[in-house]
């Protein structure tokens, strides 16, 4: 017998692949603004040769680095996206939270997840971007990373530095991670190297809820998760 998804878990297992497509076309956009490849985005940030926000110019999409991370949001019609950057300032990974924000703002855009924003919703509409419930959230990224649909972005790099961490004796802990990593790179894998991408289990299951008259998706031994 496979394990059936629900409806809410389907839907978010969708509005994943539909954030990191839109964190895509606004983190190119930033990117082409300014005169970066997108591949060098993040770094151009972290070396202070962009501005930490400001609108993009041209566009309805103001900007804001904090951290590991860049909100995008509209000023048009609120759709807001949260890019949780992977190691190297990749944009193909993404956070639970990071789908909670994008589905609760997307009303206006995307229909189709009206019955998730409902079931995510920790208040009535209207809805925005903080509308919605972390916890909800977290108990479908959790469902879907055990079900192998989710999983993280770069283990090696999870477990090297899992590896070069040492617990202190006063229970903080250090870690040294190889000096032929510059500091960018030590950041991204200390801070970035567990954030989400969908498997390949993940986007067959994706491509087969969407073909025409399709049951409800199921992991079946012939389609196990990665």
């Amino acid at each position: 017998m496979g394990t059936s998804l629900t409806d809410n878990e389907i839907a978010f297992l969708r509005a994943a692949q539909e954030l990191v497509a839109c964190q895509e076309e606004v983190c190119a956009l930033l990117a082409r603004a300014n005169g970066f490849p997108v591949s060098d985005l993040h770094r151009a940030r972290w070396t202070h040769r962009l501005t930490e926000d400001g609108p993009i110019a041209g566009t309805d999409w103001n900007y804001y680095f904090h951290g590991m991370e860049c909100d995008f949001a509209n000023r048009k019609d609120g759709l807001y996206v949260r890019v949780d950057f992977g190691p190297g300032g990749r944009i193909d990974t993404f956070s639970g939270y990071g789908v909670l924000q994008f589905v609760m703002s997307s009303g206006a855009r995307l229909p189709e997840f009206a019955s998730l924003r409902t079931f995510l919703a920790a208040k009535p509409p209207p809805f925005d971007h903080a509308s919605g419930s972390f916890d909800r959230a977290r108990a479908l990224e959790d469902r879907l990373e055990d079900l192998g649909l989710f999983e993280e972005c770069d283990p090696e790099l999870a477990a090297l530095v899992e590896r070069c961490t040492e617990k202190l004796p006063d229970g903080t802990r250090s870690v040294r991670l190889p000096d032929t990593m510059d500091e960018f790179m030590k950041m991204g894998a200390m801070c970035c190297s567990r954030r989400l991408v969908i498997s390949a289990s993940g986007r067959a299951l994706i491509g087969a809820s969407r073909s025409p008259g399709a049951q409800p998706p199921r992991l079946t031994p012939s389609n196990p998760p990665e």
